[in-house]
């Protein structure tokens, strides 16, 4: 056994043993101890409290499930994305679509992000570490707390003016996702997610309904909370954590074409647990050995065939009353990095322009 081989080895060389062994719990108190200080360096958030206890839970059991860089923000990020088919038409007033897409964003208001991606980490929460106003420099905050010197302000407001402009659709209110760190967030207070019915009720037939990808996808998010930004409504108020970055939900489409034009990244645990059966602590490498029609997101416990091709039916896709209910956090819950300038604001609002339509079945300008 095990056993016997230690004290074996012990017997032998004692002195040897004990230097070894001393060497090698040093390595690892070390290791995990700044681990432990980059979990408190992340700042509150998420559903983990902000202590040791947190930190174990964060490191042992959801660090072990996460995705690394390759499937978040490289090369693999497409394959965990269902597939989708363009649409036919479109429900929008959206200028230079690209009609050959399902998305909803403007790919033409997307450029290519300038620079490096920055760096992130952690799990919950999940931060953006560089390239940020709020982190970079937040004295430059306190002595000037305009739209410019905070880009993540004019995104608030924004949140703030897409909920006022559709109020039977969306709420802006805090997030219960991340309850600690008092991030605004919206929520999709539509009729079929409220009623969790596939059918419309006579007030509101006219109306227009999320598709029935977004239904599912929401149906695991407390109150339908589909985007939350990490910064606070009072510019002058810098809390560790506030990044000025955003976590949202956006169409299959749409989170491949962000994350590909170096706006965004999947979150680690995008997906987890009840999306997909890949969640063993496999290599990732292994997910390229199967030959399978599917992307590596939806091996099993998928949703139903035909509920994946996307319509802009007003009352759903399928016509069914039912709606599949899911567990955890979306396959595209992705991490929208901190806007910089004023070039960079309006990218974001385009984007979130896409995740209110995918989430509501209505694009507000």
């Amino acid at each position: 056994s095990v056993y016997d081989v230690v004290l074996s080895a012990y017997r032998r060389a004692p002195a040897t043993f004990g230097l070894v062994a001393s060497f090698a719990l040093s390595k690892a108190a070390t290791a995990l101890w700044s681990d432990y200080q980059l979990y408190l360096a992340l700042g509150a958030g998420g559903p983990l409290p902000y202590n040791a206890l947190g930190w174990i839970v964060h490191r042992f059991v959801l660090s072990p499930l996460a995705l690394g860089s390759d499937w978040t923000r490289g090369r693999h990020s497409a394959r965990y994305l269902p597939r989708s088919r363009p649409r036919a038409t479109r429900n929008d007033k959206g200028k230079g679509m690209d009609k050959s897409r399902a998305g909803y964003c403007n790919p033409s208001q997307i450029p290519q992000r300038r620079g490096p991606r920055p760096y992130t980490a952690g799990v919950a929460p999940h931060r953006q570490l560089n390239q940020s106003v709020y982190r970079d420099d937040p004295a430059a905050l306190s002595a000037s707390p305009t739209p410019a010197a905070s880009p993540s302000q004019a995104v608030i407001e924004f949140m703030a003016s897409l909920a006022a402009a559709s109020p039977s659709h969306l709420l802006f209110a805090p997030s219960r996702i991340e309850p600690s760190s008092q991030s605004p967030a919206l929520f999709a207070i539509s009729h079929t997610l409220v009623t969790h019915s596939a059918r419309p009720s006579r007030s509101t037939r006219s109306a227009a309904f999320p598709s029935s990808l977004s239904r599912i996808f929401l149906s695991s998010m407390k109150g339908g909370e589909f985007v939350h930004i990490h910064a606070s409504r009072d510019p002058t108020s810098y809390k560790n954590g506030h990044d000025g970055s955003l976590h949202c939900i956006l169409h299959p489409d749409d989170a491949h074409f962000v994350i590909q034009q170096g706006w965004a990244e999947l979150h680690a645990l995008a997906g987890c647990p009840s999306y997909s059966g890949f969640w063993v602590g496999l290599p990732a490498w292994l997910a390229g050995l199967a030959r399978h029609s599917a992307p590596a997101r939806w091996w099993s416990w998928s949703i139903p065939s035909s509920l994946l091709p996307i319509s802009d039916s007003p009352h759903g896709d399928t016509g069914s009353e039912a709606m599949y209910s899911k567990t955890g956090l979306p396959p595209t819950y992705c991490m929208i990095y901190a806007p910089r300038d004023n070039d960079e604001i309006q990218v974001v609002k385009e984007i979130l322009r896409g995740a209110v339509a995918f989430a509501t079945g209505t694009r507000i300008s």
